[in-house]
């Protein structure tokens, strides 16, 4: 029987995020080293940021990082998605998206809102299937958002 996968909220430390992203580096369109020093980067996801975690055993194997800043408009933005490649195909995005909404409904947030470049194909059908829609384009990335329903009772 599979190790199974948990997931945490806010549970990963800088070194973690950091060790992951260096892990996930080329799987980002373009890679993401090429963009953004990851150690800087790291450090404002665990000071600004709520995290949604997949781990199995003591590897963060999963991220997504979502800025709940703008209470004002409901709006959060997700700064990151990532999976290690081996873990790959297990829903273990979908999970920590399905966390995430949960979350936002929670805390009175409507819309999320992401970048994704436009040649990454596997994150665009996955954000396309978990009823993202495109909300602006820039000559290299979509912005989408998701629209989260609330229960009427």
């Amino acid at each position: 029987m599979e190790p199974q996968i948990s997931y945490k909220l806010n549970s990963a430390k800088e070194s973690d995020i950091l060790k992951h992203l260096k892990v996930c580096d080329k799987q980002f369109i373009p890679i993401l080293s090429s963009r953004i020093n990851i150690q800087d980067y790291s450090a404002k996801l665990i000071e600004k940021a709520v995290t949604f975690e997949a781990w199995f055993h003591e590897d963060l194997v999963g991220l997504i990082a979502v800025y709940f800043s703008n209470v004002e408009t409901g709006e959060a933005f997700i700064s990151n998605v990532s999976v290690v490649d081996k873990f790959n195909g297990r829903g273990i995005a979908k999970g920590m998206l399905d966390e995430c909404i949960l979350y936002a409904k929670q805390n009175k947030f409507h819309t999320l809102i992401l970048e994704v470049n436009k040649l990454n194909l596997v994150a665009l059908n996955f954000y396309k299937k978990n009823l993202f829609e495109q909300h602006k384009t820039t000559a290299d990335s979509l912005f989408m958002k998701r629209i989260i329903k609330f229960d009427v009772n």
